[in-house]
């Protein structure tokens, strides 16, 4: 998922990284995974995060990263 980090809305979904990869050939696989599992706040002034296909929930990650 692709959320504005003001307002926390859901911009974009994308099925797989491939399909992201398609739309924005720039973006970083290792930086975006990065994001999702809490290593990094955001890329690209965007918050990136997985959603489980199953509950369709947002994953949250534990915060690891350094303020």
């Amino acid at each position: 998922l692709k959320i504005d980090k003001s307002t926390l809305e859901i911009l974009e979904e994308f099925e797989t990284f491939m399909s992201l990869k398609e739309k924005y050939p720039d973006v970083g696989k290792t930086v975006i995974f990065s994001v999702c599992n809490g290593n990094k706040k955001s890329y690209k002034g965007y918050i990136w995060r997985y959603r489980d296909k199953k509950t369709n929930k947002i994953i949250n990650p534990i915060k690891k990263y350094k303020n």
